[in-house]
């Protein structure tokens, strides 16, 4: 076992900036936690090494994140752990997944900017996305409360319910009187700024 370097900018002509910020976002919602202070990076090399039994170092780590101010960007191997760690197979299917979903908003027509959850009618149905390949369907059961019906590279599962106050396009979804056994807190930022989309389906 090995610790992962960082090779200089000045070695590496296209530095994947949006795939690495939307990166770090996965990770920081895999873990349910921000990354920005050093026991954070300490924290964050045990978990993935105690899931991929691989390591990068908190230093590599902080240079990832931004903590220190250094011009370098990750090894290929480095990123496809993180990628591991976060869910997918390697670097390139992160990018991928990535690619699809951006191309499937792009697509979708059912757009909203905002919607109010106490306003919605029962029945009426909500789909929340983020990049790279998050997404929520929920369906409204009346005042503001939310049953979750399908959920892919989300902290929750079908069955589990919360509330919604306003949720806007581009900003975290915040939920409260959430009930998941995935979820300890019973209020908490379901998804993350970066990315998100907000659709309204009437059926």
């Amino acid at each position: 076992m090995f610790c992962f370097t960082l090779q200089k900018i000045e070695e590496v002509k296209d530095k994947p900036l949006k795939e690495l910020d939307l990166l770090r976002a996965s990770i920081e919602e895999a873990v349910c936690r921000r990354i920005e202070t050093p026991k954070d990076f300490r924290f964050l090399t045990e978990q993935i090494y105690g899931q991929t039994r691989e390591v990068i170092s908190p230093t590599t780590l902080k240079r990832l994140w931004g903590y220190l101010s250094e011009e370098v960007i990750p090894h290929r191997s480095t990123l496809s752990i993180l990628a591991h760690f976060a869910g997918y197979a390697s670097w390139d299917d992160f990018c991928e997944q990535l690619s699809r979903m951006a191309g499937e908003l792009n697509e979708q027509p059912l757009m909203v900017e905002a919607v109010v959850g106490s306003e919605m009618g029962r029945g009426e149905r909500l789909d929340v996305r983020w990049l790279p390949d998050s997404h929520l369907s929920l369906v409204c059961r009346g005042n503001g409360r939310f049953e979750v019906m399908e959920s892919h590279h989300s902290l929750l599962a079908r069955g589990d319910s919360m509330r919604l106050g306003l949720v806007f396009r581009g900003k975290p979804l915040y939920a409260t009187h959430i009930h998941s056994v995935n979820v300890a807190h019973p209020s908490m930022i379901i998804a993350p700024r970066t990315g998100v989309e907000v659709y309204v389906r009437r059926e």
